[in-house]
């Protein structure tokens, strides 16, 4: 590594004996033309793209200034603390597990032929049908709802309509009336087609036109009401069309395949071991990751946990075991798609070494910067802290969430039919409530070979959306602890669990405050690191070559 880092500082030195074109020079030596186009080309995008100048006077400013901070990080051996060294080793993993996956993406590619012959067996999957675009303002009933419940509810709907009918805007009453999540979007659900919808609904749906609005319809789950604001007309796609996103859309799920693959293959390989109770204790030593590597046994500690997470942004301050056990997995893959990537020869080349010098630079400056910053940074006083809460109060609200699991069924035609008629009927039992997703997947597919358990967590309606429209319609139906009927996405055939729920609620004091002192904390921070920048560029006497 050491040696690797030094490239950049020894430009100065070499690039007279090598004969490269020198454009620019400073106190700290000179740089070439080389070393500016490998830092253009390899530096960490900006998450504003438009805010990041392009001119050749601003990269060389910013190369120079990097370089003279990741000096001073080197000189001081701020790369050989125990924690930054555990930075920089996390910072490799995730380049070579990036290496391996564009990799796996270039050889997921399909040839021409394929994507022919593809489109030929399935050309029907490309012909869209009509598709409306909706909104709704739906009333929750319980499943034990009574006839008077249901005259109440159903009365609430057509003074509601009767409104609207009158002038009132739709999205406005959504957001005060709707129960279903997409009242945070003024009732927006989007566009679907009528196999999306549930079938009492896609009956009204289907004789809808632009600006109709429904009469208030009654499903199993409540009343609805939906007012149609568009139609998409039918489209048949010939090749030349769907050629592109055809080929888009079998290189991801080759991809998909190939790393789902490759995962399991890593797991077998070095056969890993989580310690999800220490990492809820705070053991200061603990090995948390137990893996075989080269036939030894290899570990991660708790210090390498705690930058992963800190890397993330995640606070695991009240996590569970199960939570730590999955990030703990997470952190495990990137070491074991390193050593595949070190294994297939990736990291050899010229150009992952490039990248490696120019990332671990931007990584020492930032290093260097926080070393030399951090004491100086005044932390913002307690009525500082308050006096931003009181402007910005309305500002911290916790979103309602909801805490899904879903048990996927890959669709795959040489599985043969029984498997699925299998699941229908589990399905069923599961929707009595008569056994869980686990026991069906389990009791189905014991080798987990052809389904996949995932926990996806608290979500907010917004991530829950984020899953498609199925997911989204269906979670609006459930109550906590129920199991939605079976649902298609894409490749795969979905339960969905609804676990528990949250309702929309005020954040609490503490914890927006101590939002709002990190974020003071930083401003000062990024204020502090712009002049200490400023600083270092004056002292380098950067002067540009013609």
């Amino acid at each position: 590594m050491t040696t690797l880092l030094l490239l950049f500082a020894l430009a100065g030195a070499t690039a007279a004996s090598t004969g490269e074109r020198i454009v620019a020079r400073t106190r700290g030596g000179a740089v070439t033309q080389s070393e500016l186009e490998s830092y253009r080309r390899h530096r960490t995008p900006l998450r504003r793209p438009q805010a990041q100048k392009r001119d050749r006077k601003s990269d060389l400013e910013r190369l120079v200034v990097l370089r003279a901070l990741s000096q001073q990080a080197r000189d001081q051996k701020l790369d050989q603390q125990p924690r930054h060294a555990a930075e920089l080793r996390l910072l490799r993993q995730e380049l070579a597990a990036g290496r391996l996956e564009q990799e796996l993406r270039a050889r997921s590619r399909p040839a021409d032929h394929e994507v022919e012959a593809y489109f030929q067996q399935h050309a029907n999957d490309f012909n869209r049908p009509r598709r409306w675009r909706l909104s709704n303002i739906f009333k929750k009933l319980a499943p034990d709802a009574g006839a008077a419940q249901r005259e109440a509810a159903r009365a609430e709907l057509e003074r509601i309509r009767a409104r609207l009918q009158a002038g009132e805007d739709f999205a406005e009453l959504a957001r005060q009336s709707s129960d279903s999540a997409s009242r945070s979007y003024g009732g927006r659900i989007g566009v679907a087609s009528r196999a999306e919808l549930h079938p009492q609904i896609a009956a009204v749906v289907a004789e809808m036109k632009p600006g109709d609005l429904s009469e208030v319809i009654e499903t199993e789950d409540g009343l609805t009401l939906v007012l149609c604001t568009g139609v998409l007309e039918p489209v048949v796609k010939s090749l030349t069309e769907a050629r592109d996103p055809l080929r888009r859309a079998l290189s991801k799920q080759a991809f998909e395949d190939r790393w789902a693959e490759l995962t399991q293959e890593l797991r077998r390989r070095h056969v890993p071991s989580f310690d999800a109770k220490a990492a809820m204790q705070g053991k200061p030593e603990s090995a948390l990751i137990l893996y075989h590597r080269s036939g030894a046994e290899a570990t991660l500690g708790r210090r390498d946990y705690e930058v992963f997470l800190d890397r993330r942004e995640l606070d695991a301050t009240d996590w569970s075991e199960r939570q730590h056990a999955a990030q703990l997995e997470t952190r495990f893959l990137l070491v074991a798609r390193e050593l595949e990537a070190e294994r297939q020869g990736l990291l050899d080349s010229s150009e992952f070494e490039d990248l490696l010098v120019v990332r671990t630079m931007e990584l020492l400056a930032e290093i260097a910067a926080q070393e030399q910053l951090a004491p100086e940074i005044q932390l913002p006083a307690p009525d500082e802290i308050r006096a931003y809460y009181l402007r910005h109060r309305d500002a911290f609200i916790e979103p309602a969430r909801f805490q899904i699991r879903a048990l996927k069924l890959r669709l795959d035609r040489s599985l043969g039919r029984d498997l699925y008629q299998h699941f229908e009927q589990e399905a069923e039992a599961a929707q009595r409530g008569e056994i869980g997703l686990a026991q069906i997947a389990k009791k189905l597919d014991p080798a987990a070979q052809h389904t996949e358990l995932v926990d996806y967590g608290w979500l907010t309606e917004r991530q829950v959306a984020a899953l498609g429209l199925a997911v989204k319609l269906t979670v609006d139906g459930l109550k906590p602890g129920a199991i939605s009927p079976i649902l298609q996405d894409r490749h795969d055939l979905l339960l969905v669990e609804l676990l528990a729920s949250k309702p929309e609620q005020p954040m609490p004091r503490a914890a927006a405050e101590r939002w709002i002192a990190e974020r003071l904390k930083r401003t000062r921070y990024l204020d502090a690191k712009s002049k200490l920048e400023a600083e270092v560029l004056a002292a380098q006497a950067l002067v540009v070559e013609p």
